[in-house]
């Protein structure tokens, strides 16, 4: 049993978290800025193993993904599929 406990908790201790962003420029008045940090429970620190950045005018579907995947316990697996889909999230202008 505790072989299986001990992979359970290795498996699925990843999880995000996200944190929103001031934007200062008037320019970017209907932009959303912010960071995903990347947690694992099974390693020894207080702060995050990776950071993407966010920068969106589409706010509405940031925030729906805010709530489906904040603070969810996750595989490794699943955290590189959700940054790979958080990447349309960034979307500065040129």
């Amino acid at each position: 049993m505790k072989g299986i406990k001990h992979f359970y908790e290795r498996r699925f201790s990843w999880w995000l978290t996200f944190t929103g962003e001031m934007i200062f420029n008037p320019k970017y008045y209907d932009y959303t800025a912010g960071r995903i940090e990347v947690y694992n429970d099974n390693i020894d620190t207080p702060y995050s193993q990776d950071e993407y950045r966010i920068f969106t005018k589409d706010a509405k579907r940031f925030y729906s993904f805010i709530e489906q995947h904040e603070f969810k316990n996750m595989t490794k697996r699943k955290i590189n599929k959700l940054i790979e889909q958080s990447r349309e999230f960034y979307d500065p202008p040129d």
